[in-house]
């Protein structure tokens, strides 16, 4: 029969760290067990079939869970299940303390790369909008304005360029005016004759 324990105290008998054991039963190359505890799930593994699946032999046979525990009393049912907690909530240690200085120290190692790669990133939008102020300004060289626009623009600031003179227009309208009078007229003659 097979002899399950926990994930941590199984990867040390067989000298394997506790991500190798999890990948394995990620793999489903191991069989395990899941115990349900406050805060989620501890995995329990059987070593020897860790020690197969590597062509070795574990150390020693492992004890039992419930051999590692002292007489079932109140106390030690509390001690064992904030042990049950503590291995759940850290994942492999154990340890809280430790799990949460390895957070923290992975959160700030984030933060400052996080901080380099913006600075990367800003150094390199500086470096466009300088190519891009570059550019204009080689255009502008390039492509002066004609001098006469230049005046007509100073001169009178408010006339577009699309726009037609008024005079224009109206000498326009009036050879339209002409032209439709000119066209009835005709139309008329023709019409009376026939």
């Amino acid at each position: 029969m097979a002899t399950y324990i926990q994930l941590d105290e199984a990867a040390k008998e067989v000298g394997k760290s506790e991500i190798t054991v999890r990948r394995l039963i990620k793999g489903a190359k191991i069989s395990h067990r899941k115990e349900k505890t406050l805060t989620g799930f501890i995995y329990l593994v059987d070593p020897e079939e860790i020690a197969r699946y590597y062509h070795a032999s574990p150390a020693e046979k492992p004890l039992p869970v419930e051999q590692h525990e002292p007489e079932e009393t109140q106390n030690s049912d509390t001690e064992v299940t904030a042990r049950q907690i503590r291995v759940a909530v850290t994942g492999e240690s154990g340890n809280l303390s430790e799990y949460w200085q390895k957070r923290a120290e992975t959160y700030e190692e984030r933060y400052y790369q996080e901080l380099e790669h913006q600075g990367k990133l800003r150094e390199e939008l500086g470096a466009w909008r300088g190519r891009a102020e570059q550019a204009q300004n080689m255009l502008v060289k390039l492509l002066p304005a004609p001098e006469n626009k230049i005046q007509e623009t100073q001169k009178n600031p408010q006339k577009e360029e699309g726009n037609m003179p008024t005079w224009v227009l109206f000498i326009i309208l009036g050879v339209g005016a002409i032209v439709l009078v000119f066209g009835v007229l005709v139309a008329y003659l023709v019409f009376t004759r026939s």
